[in-house]
């Protein structure tokens, strides 16, 4: 008869999907810290060595992984204007490493487009609430997030990972938002996600859908600031040289 070991020796060899079970919240703090130290380093010229890096991170079949992984890209594309075009290129890169492993099931796109949706409309929301005594600090965080969220946006658009009904979806968000709470910030967001991904558009029915925003835009200058009317004008003269094809 053979007598099974009661007691596994610390260094005994445990099969992944064992080990990832029993110690999950270890192995993701883990793997999202060192997705955090190759995004910490993401530039032009360390793109491919990043990508390869990222690609031997042990995350690829793991969904709950994966969700922490988008989570900690758009943290740091919103935070990072100068290289939000990178991210939204590492992105594709990674949409495509998915596709490669022919799993049953892929994740990345789907949780990327609900995490887009979900920020917009904590973004938004974060506008809409009217808090008092909020400090300068708080104001301009949330500034600063709302531009780099609409960068982000208009990126993901430029590379094909959003369609226009998910880009018009967020850009009718927006709208209705200043339509219901008439925020001035929430106007804004259109003007800027409208400048932003214009140049992105290339068939003519989106461009006329752009057109026919940026005209509605126009109708509430004398409802805003002067610094949002600057940003209206800047739209117009866009929508003018065909969303920038005949600058």
């Amino acid at each position: 008869m053979v007598s099974l070991c009661e007691k596994r020796s610390e260094n005994a060899w445990i099969p992944y999907f064992l080990k990832h079970n029993n110690d999950v919240n270890n192995n993701n703090e883990e793997i999202v810290r060192a997705i955090r130290g190759v995004l910490n380093k993401l530039s032009t010229k360390k793109f491919d060595a990043l990508v390869q890096d990222l690609a031997e991170i042990d995350l690829w079949y793991d969904k709950e992984t994966f969700v922490e992984m988008i989570s900690v890209i758009f943290e740091q594309a919103i935070q990072s204007p100068v290289y939000v075009s990178l991210y939204a290129d590492l992105c594709l890169k990674i949409q495509q490493n998915e596709n490669d492993l022919y799993k049953a099931e892929t994740w990345f796109h789907r949780e990327l487009v609900r995490k887009l949706q979900r920020m917009v409309e904590v973004v938004n929301g974060d506008f809409n609430a009217e808090i008092e005594n909020e400090d300068l600090f708080m104001k301009m965080k949330k500034k600063r997030d709302l531009i780099g969220l609409i960068r982000f946006i208009s990126q993901l658009f430029r590379v094909n990972l959003i369609n226009f009904k998910i880009l018009e979806n967020c850009l009718v968000t927006y709208l209705r938002a200043y339509e219901r709470k008439m925020n001035e910030s929430c106007l804004e967001s259109a003007v800027l996600l409208l400048y932003n991904a214009g140049p992105f558009i290339h068939d003519l029915d989106g461009k006329a859908k752009f057109d026919g925003y940026s005209e509605y835009c126009e109708k509430y200058r004398a409802d805003v600031c002067k610094r949002i009317n600057f940003k209206i004008d800047d739209l117009v003269n866009l929508r003018e040289s065909n969303w920038g094809e005949n600058v």
